[in-house]
């Protein structure tokens, strides 16, 4: 046998005894008749390792891989920082040939994820006081951006006071807050100025212009919170995931609401220009651009009925054209910076086996070094994912994985996403082994794309009908990485005892099973210390010993009397599978199907076509089967924001009812969020994004509470010039003319804060380069190309349908009031 001390330099270190492996040789074993037995008669001593059970590689270079994870609660950039230091003292006492690199650094990750936030923040602000310098002047401008500091600067005050750390989600969610942060103001200190410039003084003109336009902009204000509402009650992790978009976007509204009430007028009772600005007018004294919308409006009016079937026809055309060839996606896709090869060799197989197959794999990746950071082998586990935990059993010898790490996108001369699936259709040559790949993503965490349970009773018939699975639904386009979680159980030896055999001769059953245990894995006869150090001591036959079965049936046992007692007798060896473990899903057996889905198509396809596919699938009675996984998350999702919707509707209408005292000019005001629809199939059509459950479906809820914000501003005021006297167009005119430009303000800065985000271009403010593309943008890319081009079509259709509808729902209330001899007149106005 051999005495492996690992990497123990002394035995003992009492006085007398013996010390070294050397020494220990000549230790007496057993004194017999025919003199002293030696250890080193019987027994080779060796001062080694123990036996590799894993192997690791960086780039083709024997690796040991370290992984610090921080608590929680505790700031992963500063732990990072330390470590970085750390490693840099520690290189200058490294011995030559040895080398510490840091392959995933999740803090690089957050640091250029909250950077590109930042520039598109600061991006978005930029283009928004430029839009107001331009239409409000210098002074004006600068009171309506102090909304933006002061608004923001409550909001990170309330979300630190809560608690919340400054995530992904809340990054974004002030980006999306950051266009309606001076609507508010935009509108009080116009309408502030427009009574100043007729030639009221400061002080009055803010008291008149704010008490005018107070209750619509606290109404349009609720209306945007009551749309994001519902958020607050999504359940699961996605709810937990989303749960910072209502919560920051909601608190920026109540603090800009503030700043426009109080703030604003305050300082432009004080600071406002009183000088009439000069400039072109035309013969009633208005700009010629407000002029040729004036006429505009009037042809509107004039032909009411086609007005509104142009538009509500142009609605129905974008949506029938969307969805002739539209495309349905869960979560957005995204270039991954990492992804990962796992490999899974029949069970039993050893470890220079698989190390063979992960070689044959290096060599294949070879060929993408240039597109690839580092390429890190794990042969016997699945090594440590970029989390910092183990995805997966580990110490198996038939598992392996590959991380590919990639450069960051700016930096890519081939995107991930094009590597990745070059890789795929190269490693289809593999033999011996099943490979698949997996992408590290954004956001929460979802099942495979297809996910297949079929559950049953019987074991081996759930193991048939998991291969007939595979084997049924293997063709089908895109479907790729096929694979299920039955447990067949590994390759084992049995040692079957004769209990009464043993127990004739003085044996049991613990005995002989230790007996083999150390014979084959060794057994540990001690631990040795020296100093923080402690080394097994472990006792077991020769390699060539172990490696053949028939010496263990050979060999003999001595019982409790000493004498020897032949293995034959007592036991016998036997090959064969042991037990595999058995999954259960409602307390019934279930195995699971799965697969990925390549790039250039998308899971709800592909799962379309495994649901057809199944449909002529012979399950057999007492057998059922569910498609879960990300169909089940994008099921869950899609009921409940479309619950959410239909919630955020109801309490819209209930705020302007309330504001209005009126039933038909809600109504008016929520064909916007109609309207709005239209625009957001446009934006997905031309930028030929599919529609996104969770991203697409999140920004037509926040569209619901932003775009009704202009209507009601407009609404407001028509009621208003009515109530001094005007006629219903007279009044329809002046007040489409008087709040064209708040009402465009507002649209043009809440777009040009989602710009940036939408077409993934911003200003790196700290290295002063241009940044195109990232990692956020892709995420969030979708949600900001429907709110972009959602607001932008209601808002431009908000100017004409709405004092359409208007027009025509007086004239039918006027109707209502006369009999109906007097009221045909009317109608002929309203047929024009």
């Amino acid at each position: 046998g051999t005495l492996d001390l690992g990497e123990a330099k002394y035995l003992m270190r009492t006085p007398g005894e013996f010390r070294t492996p050397d020494e220990l040789q000549g230790l007496v074993v057993k004194q017999g008749p025919t003199g002293a037995v030696y250890l080193r008669d019987i027994a080779t001593i060796r001062d080694g390792f123990k036996d590799l059970d894993t192997i690791s590689r960086v780039d083709g270079r024997p690796a040991v891989t370290l992984t610090v994870a921080k608590r929680s609660g505790e700031n992963i950039i500063r732990i990072a920082d330390e470590v970085h230091e750390i490693l840099g003292e520690l290189r200058e006492e490294l011995p030559g040939g040895v080398d510490v690199v840091v392959t995933w650094d999740e803090s690089d990750w957050i640091r250029e994820m909250v950077s590109e936030l930042e520039n598109n923040i600061l991006s978005g602000l930029i283009l928004v006081l430029a839009v107001i310098f331009v239409f409000l002047g210098l002074m004006n401008a600068l009171f309506v951006a102090l909304a933006i500091p002061i608004s923001m600067l409550i909001t990170l005050a309330v979300v630190y006071m809560s608690g919340v750390t400054l995530n992904m989600v809340v990054l974004f969610s002030l980006i999306l807050a950051l266009g309606m942060l001076v609507d508010n103001g935009i509108v009080v200190v116009e309408n502030i100025y427009r009574h100043i410039q007729s030639g009221m003084g400061r002080v009055e003109a803010a008291k008149k212009g704010a008490s005018e336009v107070a209750w619509p902009i606290i109404s349009s204000t609720m209306t945007t919170i009551a749309a994001f509402a519902p958020l607050f009650f999504w359940p699961g992790i996605f709810g937990d995931y989303m749960y910072y978009l209502p919560m920051t976007v909601c608190v920026a509204l109540l603090a800009s609401l503030f700043v426009g009430l109080i703030v604003n007028p305050a300082l432009a009772s004080v600071l406002m220009s009183t000088r009439r600005k000069p400039g072109r007018r035309g013969a009633s004294g208005r700009h010629p651009f407000l002029e040729g919308y004036a006429r505009l409006l009037r042809v509107a009016l004039r032909w009411r009925a086609v007005t509104i079937v142009l538009a509500f026809t142009s609605l129905a055309v974008i949506t029938a054209v969307f969805f002739v060839n539209a495309e349905t996606e869960f979560l957005p896709e995204t270039e991954p910076p990492q992804a990962y090869l796992d490999i899974e060799c029949p069970e039993g197989t050893n470890l220079e086996t698989s190390d063979r197959i992960v070689r044959q794999i290096e060599g294949i990746l070879e060929r993408h070094r240039a597109d690839l950071d580092f390429v890190i082998s794990n042969v016997g586990s699945k090594g440590i994912d970029a989390g910092g935990v183990s995805p997966g059993r580990s110490n198996t010898t038939h598992l392996s994985r590959v991380t590919l790490d990639f450069p960051e996108l700016a930096d890519c001369e081939v995107l991930p996403s094009v590597v990745v699936e070059s890789v795929r259709e190269e490693l289809r040559g593999i033999t011996g082994a099943e490979v698949r790949i997996g992408k590290m993503d954004m956001g929460p965490p979802t099942g495979p794309p297809i996910n297949i349970e079929v559950s049953g009773d019987d074991f081996d018939e759930l193991a048939r009908l998991a291969k007939d699975v595979r084997r049924h639904i293997k063709e089908i386009p895109g479907l790729v990485d096929l694979e299920d979680d039955l447990n067949r159980g590994k390759p084992e030896v049995r040692v079957v005892i004769d209990r009464e055999q043993a127990w004739r001769t003085g044996l049991n059953t613990q005995f002989i099973g230790l007996t083999v245990k150390a014979a084959i894995n060794g057994r540990k006869a001690a631990d040795f210390r020296e100093g923080d150090e402690e080394y097994d001591v472990t006792v077991r036959f020769p390699k060539e010993f172990r490696e053949d079965l028939t010496n263990i049936e050979d060999m003999n046992l001595v019982n409790l009397a000493g004498q020897p007692v032949p293995f034959s007798t007592v036991a016998r060896i036997e090959q064969g599978a042991g037990l595999g473990s058995i999954q259960r899903i409602d307390r019934r057996r279930t195995v699971t199907v799965s697969a990925d889905v390549a790039a250039g198509r998308l899971a709800p396809e592909v799962l379309a076509d495994v649901r057809e596919r199944m449909e002529s699938f012979d399950l057999g009675p007492g057998y059922t089967v569910a498609y879960t996984g990300e169909n089940e998350d994008m099921e869950e999702t899609e009921a409940f924001l479309g619950k959410a919707f239909v919630v955020a509707i109801f309490l819209i209408a209930l705020v302007l009812i309330t504001q209005f005292n009126s039933i038909t000019q809600p109504f008016i005001i929520m064909t916007s969020v109609l309207l709005s629809l239209a625009g957001v199939f446009l934006g997905l059509f031309l930028f030929q994004m599919p529609f996104g459950i969770l991203m697409t479906g999140v920004g037509c809820i926040s569209l619901a509470g932003v775009v009704v914000n202009n209507a009601i501003v407009l609404i407001d005021f028509i009621n208003q010039l009515r109530a001094r006297g005007a006629s219903v167009d007279e009044a329809i005119v002046e007040a489409g003319v008087t709040r064209f430009r708040p009402v465009m303000l507002t649209a043009i800065t809440t777009i040009l804060g989602l710009v940036p985000m939408a077409l993934g271009v911003s200003y790196d403010f700290r290295e002063f380069r241009w940044i195109v593309g990232g990692e956020s943008s892709q995420w969030w890319g979708s949600m900001a190309v429907a709110v972009i081009f959602g607001l932008a079509f209601a808002t431009l259709l908000t100017l004409i349908i709405v004092p359409t509808l208007y027009s025509c729902m007086a004239s039918l209330s006027a109707a209502g009031r006369r009999d109906p001899a007097a009221s045909e007149p009317a109608q002929e106005a309203l047929v024009k």
